[in-house]
């Protein structure tokens, strides 16, 4: 869909990886306190950590000044010159075990708080995991209790183990909030 979603999404989700590899290197480092533990970036399973190593990529790879927590958003992404808001950008974990507690909070930012928003580009930035090979099957199910077009989710998927050491993929997938078209004015 969007050019600039897919770079966002592709810079979060390798970004992700790299932290993700670093802890599962650490664990295994450190055998003594993590006897028997496994798991990299599940370990630590925070929305807000996730968004300062999403913020820290952004910073290096896109040609916009990053801002976290501007007027109630996540991140912001404004020209540096101009300081006009290219970017806003809301975020969620979804991690629940059937998908559904999430949703309330997904809906609500893409509903009101994205569309509200001002930026020449909107974007509702999701965390999930799940077993391999299902990231595609579960972006269908959480589009279609969304109502939201498929074509306008980018992702990003890569495999990782959680922390008992089962094999899981963790994904970053980005959702292009396209606002209707105005109505048309009255002509009277």
């Amino acid at each position: 869909m969007c050019t600039l979603t897919k770079r966002i999404v592709d810079a979060s989700g390798t970004a992700l990886e790299f932290e993700d590899r670093y802890l599962l290197g650490a664990v295994t480092a450190n055998r003594i306190a993590y006897d028997g533990e496994s798991g990299g970036i599940l370990r630590i399973n925070n929305e807000r950590y996730y968004q300062f190593v999403v913020a820290r990529a952004l910073m290096s790879s896109m040609p916009y000044k990053v801002k976290i927590e501007v007027d109630g958003h996540d991140l912001v992404l404004e020209d540096p010159v101009t300081k006009e808001r290219i970017v806003v950008i809301e975020m969620k974990r979804w991690m629940s075990a059937s998908g559904k507690q999430e949703l309330g909070g997904i809906r609500k930012d893409l509903g009101t708080k994205l569309p509200a928003a001002t930026a020449k580009l909107k974007i509702m930035l999701l965390f999930s995991s799940n077993p391999p090979g299902l990231m595609k099957q579960q972006i269908d199910w959480l589009s279609s209790q969304l109502n939201t077009r498929q074509e306008h989710w980018e992702s990003h998927c890569f495999s990782t183990f959680d922390p008992n050491g089962k094999s899981v993929e963790f994904w970053t997938a980005g959702y292009t909030v396209i606002e209707p078209p105005p109505l048309p004015r009255p002509c009277c």
